[in-house]
């Protein structure tokens, strides 16, 4: 089974314009978290918007020779859908994104095994059942559910937020 890890970036935060190109120790946020989560082995992309308010975060992520997608600023959804086109029914996608560097890949991996352990089809580490320390968030699904998810009439909320509807 392929597994895909999808990092979703933008600059252009309500919160905090820009925040993922703030730097930790001098590594701008969103080459952290790449880098945290690519120690995992797994392909990594790096899902951004198309817009002129994103060109610094994409030549930044072009200087680190990290992959990524270009795709709709508001309609995250489409730029998932977008990279998972691509991909075959079972394979497993991670979400995670730019402004959380707290996972890393052994976290990545604890969350996967289990995953497959208990052959699930979606897994949120931020859910009930987990007592994690708030911002240790990724999410695991397989390609399957969401296409299932994709041929639904989705809100402009849905197509921001792309896990709350699998």
């Amino acid at each position: 089974m392929k597994t895909l890890i999808i990092l979703q970036a933008r600059t252009n935060s309500k919160r905090l314009p820009g925040k993922v190109l703030e730097k930790i120790e001098g590594i701008p946020l969103v080459i952290l978290c790449a880098k945290r989560l690519k120690n995992t082995k797994i392909p990594l992309i790096i899902a951004i918007p198309n817009d002129k308010k994103n060109i610094k975060l994409k030549k930044i992520i072009i200087k680190n020779r990290l992959k990524y997608s270009l795709g709709s600023h508001l309609n995250v959804f489409s730029r998932f859908k977008k990279i998972i086109s691509q991909q075959k029914e079972n394979s497993i996608i991670i979400r995670a994104t730019a402004d959380n560097p707290l996972p890393d890949g052994k976290f990545v991996n604890e969350m996967l095994s289990l995953f497959k352990k208990k052959k699930l089809d979606f897994l949120d580490s931020t859910k009930k059942n987990f007592v994690l320390p708030y911002g240790l968030a990724v999410q695991i699904f397989k390609v399957k559910i969401f296409n299932q998810v994709s041929k639904l009439k989705l809100s402009k909320s849905d197509k921001e937020h792309v896990v709350r509807i699998l």
